[in-house]
């Protein structure tokens, strides 16, 4: 082996290891995450909050400033849904998702739940949960469901105690509800 081999193999190493410009890629990611404080670097397809929501949509609901999420607890494929969380813990977010499944579907969703009041003028049929108690520890939740023609909308106003509940613009059930079911309804007037 010849004695500039190894130097030449260190050379190859060193620039391999050194900063390079950034790629379009890594610039978009650092976009991104001055834009979500959660950095959020999704990647998948749209969801309807690069689509037809945006954090101004919050603002009947929550008091505060919001960021979106891509992750919804709601939605069971990539794209279905999104989150509209307040703050860096999201301490009040909405979780909101819309997937195929028509009137059957809407029907399992809601045949077990308790004292759900229906929504006046919300697709084919809608129905609130009221405030319950939410998988989120601690937190509180109000659930609405909704469908009209192939479509179901699920979506949550979801707070944590203290400042979730400061953020709220509404305590009250009937409020929120209507509020969330607007959202839905703007979610399938995009829809055929």
């Amino acid at each position: 082996m010849h004695r500039s081999a190894p130097l030449v193999c260190l050379t190859a190493l060193l620039a391999a290891c050194s900063p390079h410009a950034p790629s379009s890629a890594s610039s978009d990611a650092s976009t991104l995450a001055a834009q979500n404080p959660l950095g959020d670097a999704y990647k998948g397809p749209p969801t309807p909050c690069d689509k037809e929501l945006s954090t101004k949509d919050a603002a009947d609901l929550i008091n505060a400033p919001v960021s979106v999420n891509h992750y919804s607890m709601s939605a069971s494929t990539p794209g279905e849904g999104c989150e509209l969380g307040a703050g860096k813990s999201f301490s009040a977010l909405i979780d909101i998702a819309i997937k195929k499944g028509g009137a059957s579907y809407y029907t399992m969703l809601t045949q077990f739940l308790q004292n759900t009041k229906p929504i006046a003028g919300i697709g084919d049929g809608a129905v609130s949960s009221g405030t319950i108690d939410s998988n989120i520890p601690g937190g509180k939740e109000i659930d609405v469901y909704a469908h009209k023609g192939d479509w179901v909308c699920i979506a949550e106003l979801i707070h944590k105690p203290d400042d979730g509940d400061k953020v709220l613009v509404s305590a009250g059930d009937d409020d929120n509800a209507r509020k969330l079911g607007a959202l839905c309804a703007k979610l399938f007037a995009a829809r055929p």
